[in-house]
This record gives structure tokens, C-alpha cells and sequence, in this order.
């Protein structure tokens, strides 16, 4: 209980573990014989692109211009659905003004005339990449004084060069493709590795029995009633969010712990 900062102890006859795939890896780990044990993880790499339609400049916002993606392109060279990156195009018209206005360097009401002669013509483009597992990516419990649980999951997200190599050729093709939609882009912003939202891949499934991977029921390797109903078995991390995957793979894990 981390209020008390006291043990609760609970027993049941099944477990099934949903603390998201850093959560659920640090309580696996905390579980076993696992010191100094590696899991790997899959994290998107994204950026974000702010692009000007002039055609856009002063014009009226439409009320069918709504906050949610005007387009989303795909990058898929091979054809085959293997590898794909995504973009998505947003208006500017959910985000608040007042984070651009304390940006511009006038006065109050220039500011405002300015700010609405250009915010029709701002799109935000948002450029994701699928991930593979590679052995530079990885979660270790590692020993901490101070902490409620004497610990801390350490996370290495470390790109190999080839990597962030073919990251950016992507990026440069939808910058392409952008253009060719009268959409200039100005400045492209990227995030650190690992600061997306999307992550998975910390146990992954195996068709053997074997410690820190699940089987293909989601029961946890070595165990006959732990059960992983979040992300941490999938092996491949598409480009955009797996938002129906996860609900779907969390029902089906549920239903096999169920059955057994």
C-alpha cells in the first residue's frame, strides 16, 4: 500500500496480470530468481512535423475541419504489410491558441490578428514508425535504497544506426508526399526514444514453456495460473496505436484463464 507504506497480502486462484508492460515486467521480475535478467521491449519512434497550407491563409475554419485526423498516409515499399510506417494529419484547431500566441514576440493584439489570419493554414503532421526487437532495447530490475520496493526497472532504449537511418528516409518521403499536397512543412520536432505512449513486447510469446515469456494462451512461462492480459507478449509494434489488438488480446487472455 503505497499511502501506508505497508505489505497487503491478497491469495486467489488465478492471476491475471494488466499493469501495463513495464508494470507487469517489474512485478515478473520482482517474482523470481531474476537478478540481472533483460526483457526486451518495443517503443514507437515518432516525430512531428508543423507543416503551412497557404491556400489556407485567412480563410475561414470549416466546421467539418474537426480535431480528429483530416488523412493518414502509409509507407509500404514491399506491398506486403510487413513494415509499414504511418503519418496522420491534424488541424490545429483542438489545441489552444494561447501556446502559439506567448510564442510570438508583438503585442497582445497584433498578436491575435495575426494568429487569426494563420492558424487555418497550420496542420500538424505526425510520422510513426513501426519496432523490432533488437538486443539495445531492453528493462533490467536493478537494486535502489529509497524506494518503497528496494528497486527500479532501469530501461536502456538505445536505436541502432541502420535504424534511425531508415527512420529518416521515411520521414523525408512523407515530407515529400506532403508537399505534393501543398503542405510545407517548417520544422520537424523528434522526441527522444522512448517517450511514446506506445509500448509492448516485455514478455513475448514462445511456444515453449520457458521463464519470462508467455505462452501462446498468455499464461507466463512456468507457471499454471498467472495469466498476461496487456501488451507484453507481442513481438512486432506497428506504427500507430493498437488500441482494439489490446482490448481483443486482454478478452482472449481472460477467456484462457477462464478455461483452464
Amino acid at each position: 500500500d503505497i499511502k501506508k507504506k505497508e505489505k497487503d497480502v491478497f491469495s486467489c486462484r488465478k492471476l491475471l496480470l494488466a499493469a501495463n508492460i513495464m508494470g507487469t515486467a517489474r512485478i515478473v521480475l520482482r517474482s523470481g530468481e531474476t537478478t540481472g535478467s533483460q526483457l526486451p521491449f518495443l517503443c514507437n519512434y515518432y516525430s512531428y512535423v508543423p507543416c503551412i497550407q497557404p491556400v489556407m491563409l485567412g480563410k475561414a475554419v470549416r466546421d467539418s475541419r474537426t480535431a480528429t485526423a483530416q488523412l493518414f498516409l502509409f509507407h509500404d515499399p514491399d506491398g506486403n504489410n510487413s513494415d509499414v510506417a504511418m503519418a496522420s494529419l491534424y488541424s490545429y484547431q483542438s489545441l489552444m491558441q494561447f501556446r502559439l500566441a506567448q510564442m510570438v514576440p508583438l503585442g497582445s493584439n497584433d498578436t491575435r490578428k495575426i494568429l487569426q489570419y494563420l492558424l487555418p493554414a497550420i496542420t500538424i503532421a505526425g510520422i510513426h514508425q513501426p519496432d523490432q526487437r533488437t538486443d539495445r532495447k531492453y528493462l533490467q530490475l536493478q537494486p535502489r535504497n529509497g524506494s518503497l520496493t528496494g528497486d527500479i526497472l532501469y530501461a536502456s532504449a538505445a536505436l541502432d544506426d541502420s535504424a534511425v537511418k531508415q527512420f529518416r528516409q521515411r520521414e523525408k518521403k512523407f515530407m515529400r508526399a506532403f508537399r505534393k499536397l501543398r503542405c510545407f512543412p517548417i520544422k520537424k520536432i523528434t522526441p527522444p526514444y522512448g517517450a511514446s505512449v506506445h509500448y509492448a513486447g516485455s514478455l513475448p510469446y514462445s511456444a515453449t514453456n520457458q521463464p519470462l515469456h508467455l505462452l501462446p494462451d498468455g499464461r507466463l512461462g512456468g507457471t499454471k495460473n498467472i495469466f498476461v492480459a496487456d501488451g507484453s507478449g507481442f513481438t512486432f509494434l506497428p506504427a500507430k496505436g493498437l488500441s482494439f489488438s489490446l482490448m481483443a488480446n486482454a478478452h482472449r487472455t481472460a477467456l484462457n484463464a477462464l478455461r483452464v
